[in-house]
């Protein structure tokens, strides 16, 4: 009876923490923004600084500074904070950008129908799209696109400030990669094998042995072969530079306030101690009424005596 005693009231103290861990702390007191802050303090002087050493061999980077922020934002309206050389700022470079970006809004199907049309309207296009919703006939849960665009690289900025306007921007990066010596070096090897193929053409208009022209011929399909492989390695490198790739992750977000419209409602904490109490009651008072039964139902063993 006691052990069985000792089992309900550990039960009942552990209902009673579970319920008391479960309810959500209070909110703490926020700070005062700065403009609602008393107007008599003021904030403290400032110590003044110690004179820098000179130094003979120290750079003056105050030149350097006002020329590279020159052409800031407040000068460039196209001004983006990411070194983007596009085509026409560097003809001589061959730029390859690739940029990644996960995404998140409140308004799930218009801003996916935004970021296609701008890419559209941008002379981009879309390579693929793959959306993931929520099932109806479960809770609801945040849906996600993935989307894969080739965006011509002089519009890239322009489509950033776009995506910093409209969306709340999770991740972003931007991976670079130079061509430009791979570029020259296919052009150089192109141009010998357009030399070799011009010199082969002339060879065949003056052999008349047999042979000679077939091997000759075999020169020229190998070396043609080669030139079309160069102009396609050439056209590709060309297309990246001209179209960066997008690869965008948009996220929809459910705001606090949508979470708790879309939780069901739970009991409060005083309903949920009180039958936590009735619960565990009737728990003992079962087990104290089935001791009792038992007792009553236990036959006495007889003692012996024995007669001096």
């Amino acid at each position: 009876m006691k052990r069985l005693l000792t089992v309900a009231i550990c039960l009942l103290l552990a209902l009673t923490f579970l319920v008391g861990c479960s309810a959500a702390p209070a909110p703490a007191p926020t700070a005062p923004h700065a403009s609602e802050a008393s107007p008599q303090a003021s904030p403290p002087a400032e110590a003044p600084r110690a004179a820098a050493p000179q130094d003979s061999m120290a750079f003056d980077m105050s030149e350097m500074e006002d020329e590279f922020f020159s052409a800031g934002p407040q000068e460039d309206p196209n001004y983006f904070v990411m070194p983007i050389l596009t085509p026409s700022d560097a003809p001589d470079r061959r730029m390859i950008y690739t940029v990644n970006m996960d995404l998140q809004t409140v308004d799930f199907s218009p801003g996916m129908r935004l970021i296609a049309q701008t890419v559209g309207e941008m002379g981009g296009f879309e390579l693929s799209r793959d959306v993931r919703g929520s099932d109806m006939r479960r809770p609801p849960t945040e849906s996600r696109v993935d989307f894969t665009f080739r965006l011509p690289s002089e519009m890239l900025p322009a489509f950033i400030f776009m995506v910093e306007d409209n969306f709340n921007i999770w991740r972003l990066t931007l991976e670079t990669q130079d061509a430009t010596a791979r570029y020259q070096q296919t052009e150089a090897h192109l141009d010998n094998l357009q030399d070799q193929e011009q010199r082969l053409l002339e060879a065949l208009e003056d052999v008349e042995d047999e042979l000679d022209r077939a091997w000759l011929e075999n020169d020229l399909s190998r070396v043609q072969g080669s030139i079309r492989d160069l102009e396609t390695r050439q056209g590709s490198i060309r297309q990246n530079v001209i179209y960066s790739t997008l690869h965008i992750t948009l996220h929809e977000a459910f705001l606090p306030e949508d979470i708790d419209e879309l939780t069901p409602p739970m009991l409060p904490r005083e309903m949920i101690i009180i039958l936590a109490l009735i619960a565990v009651a009737v728990l003992i008072g079962f087990i104290a009424r089935k001791s009792k039964t038992a007792k009553v139902n236990t036959p006495s063993i007889p003692t012996e005596t024995q007669d001096e």
